[in-house]
């Protein structure tokens, strides 16, 4: 079964480079001097993980026909009157915007915060809904910052294409005389 599925690439300087699939908790990721030993890695993990997963599963391994990644600017502050607390969110986030062809809606993905997933309407409603679900996310977690998050404003989509066997529906362990 082909699977092809987003890759987010980042360059870290010098030769080092950082790629990841964004679609997966816990994320796949991996750093190295060399984007093709980088692909091989996670196309091996990919296969690995489709194999065990159960065959109900195989829809969220299917790349949608409309796929973007853009470069959003946060600039927000976030409240919480009960616990005296104030978050200042500043920063450039890669976010990953999916949408099947029957839906009305785009999945929009935070590349470096995949949890923090959310729909949209209107991709052009995407800066204020990010800054939004951002400090929303930041007050649920407890979080003072998103630093670990912000992305280098230098990620760019790539797709991996990862020939892997497709899970079994039979039981995995024999029944029990």
């Amino acid at each position: 079964m082909d699977l092809k599925l987003p890759l987010v690439v980042s360059p870290l300087g010098g030769r080092l480079v950082q790629a990841w699939v964004p679609a997966f908790w816990p994320r796949l990721s991996g750093v190295g001097p060399s984007l093709s030993t980088l692909r091989d890695e996670l196309a091996l993990a990919v296969m690995e993980r489709f194999e065990r997963e159960p065959a109900a599963h195989v829809a969220a391994y299917q790349l949608p026909p409309h796929l973007a990644l853009r470069h959003v600017k946060v600039d927000t502050e976030a409240r919480d009157r009960e616990k005296n607390k104030r978050v200042v969110l500043q920063g450039r986030m890669a976010v990953l915007l999916e949408k099947w062809p029957r839906d009305e809606f785009w999945v929009v993905t935070p590349t470096r915060l995949p949890l923090a997933r959310f729909a949209l309407a209107n991709p052009d409603a995407l800066p204020q809904a990010l800054a939004r679900r951002l400090a929303t996310w930041c007050l649920e977690h407890d979080l003072e910052n998103l630093d670990e998050a912000w992305g280098t404003g230098h990620e760019r989509l790539e797709l991996l294409e990862v020939d892997a066997y497709a899970p079994t529906i039979l039981p995995r362990t024999p029944p029990k005389p």
